[in-house]
């Protein structure tokens, strides 16, 4: 098994399965890289797994490019989307609007997910994704089975500690999620609140800059997991500007906590969480739509949405893996 720790994501998929097989009682042996700039990842991609693969009776790949040697008679890919190939120019937090490295990282993605296609078995989290893929690919929809996402058990709501109006923004602080927009329709707000963005990526700096001298906008830089759930119960609303999406784990952790999520309507998100979200609103009236949730009162479908957020188990999808093994073993 391969995974890149991170607080979310891929290394938060990762994390998940690794600890659930071992708790299985399965013998998990991991490589994993802890250091994703371009150089490390490359060397640990086309030379480390290469070099340092261990036997196994099978292999699970947490992205696309790390199935390049694996033997495919034996590996399950996991491929949380296409954004490389689709919408290249989102793709990347390194990346970041380098046209370069966006070029010479879609066709590197590209070589990855082709390999992943010819995997024994794939696994997505969401129906669009595997529309995408075995469109993309023309290969036989039985092989790619889709299993929801997890929901971290501890996170759940608690009641908000104080009366400040706070909306709420976790992930990556690059172009793809578009908190460029949060910002600036958050300064055009007469909001009497907070705007706290929690989260890291290469956009941080410019970011800060775009917020200035408003000190109603907080960065919070990385939150721990411990720290994760007071995070979220925070807030009174929960914004999520991303362009695309394969899944989108903080949506569901926020609703997992009775939170509202705000998205743009643009959104490419699965349509099992996007409909699910307040996503009427556009970027030419973001700072209406603010201040609407700060003057109005709503609930929306909070209550069954919190309820759809504690039905998604981490142990639903190691589930899901284990069944994919068991078939990959007996052939």
């Amino acid at each position: 098994m391969f995974d890149i720790e991170k607080h979310a994501g891929v290394g938060r998929v990762g994390a998940e399965v690794r600890d659930g097989l071992i708790k299985r009682g399965y013998d998990v042996i991991t490589m994993a890289l802890n250091n994703t700039n371009h150089l490390a990842y490359s060397k640990y991609i086309f030379m480390d797994i290469k070099r340092k693969l261990p036997q196994a009776d099978v292999y699970i790949a947490q992205s696309p490019m790390e199935t390049i040697w694996l033997p495919k008679n034996k590996t399950i890919a996991i491929v949380h989307d296409l954004i490389p190939l689709l919408h290249p120019n989102l793709a990347g937090a390194n990346m970041n609007a380098n046209p370069i490295k966006t070029f010479l990282g879609s066709r590197v993605y590209w070589f990855g997910a082709y390999q992943a296609s010819r995997c024994k078995r794939i696994i997505v989290n969401s129906q669009m994704t595997k529309k995408e893929i075995v469109g993309y690919f023309k290969i036989n929809p039985d092989k790619v089975k889709q299993y929801d996402l997890g929901v971290r058990e501890d996170l759940d709501y608690h009641p908000k500690l104080d009366n400040v109006f706070r909306i709420g923004y976790l992930g990556q602080l690059d172009r793809r999620k578009r908190v460029n927009l949060l910002i600036e329709a958050f300064k055009n707000t007469d909001i009497n609140g907070e705007l706290v963005i929690a989260g890291f990526g290469p956009d941080k700096e410019k970011l800060q800059a775009l917020a200035g001298d408003d000190k109603r906008i907080k960065f919070l830089g990385f939150v721990s997991d411990d720290n994760l759930c007071d995070f979220y119960n925070s807030l009174s609303l929960f914004c999520f500007p991303t362009a695309v999406e394969g899944w989108g784990i903080p949506i569901t952790e926020a609703m997992a906590c009775k939170k509202l999520v705000l998205i743009l309507a643009d959104a490419i998100i699965p349509v099992e969480l996007k409909r699910r979200c307040e996503d009427w609103t556009s970027v030419e009236t973001f700072s209406d739509t603010l201040n609407y949730y700060f003057k109005g009162a709503w609930d929306g479908s909070i209550e069954s949405n919190y309820q759809f957020a504690h039905s998604l188990k981490w142990s639903k999808f190691v589930d899901g893996i284990e069944n994919e093994i068991r078939e990959v073993v007996n052939g």
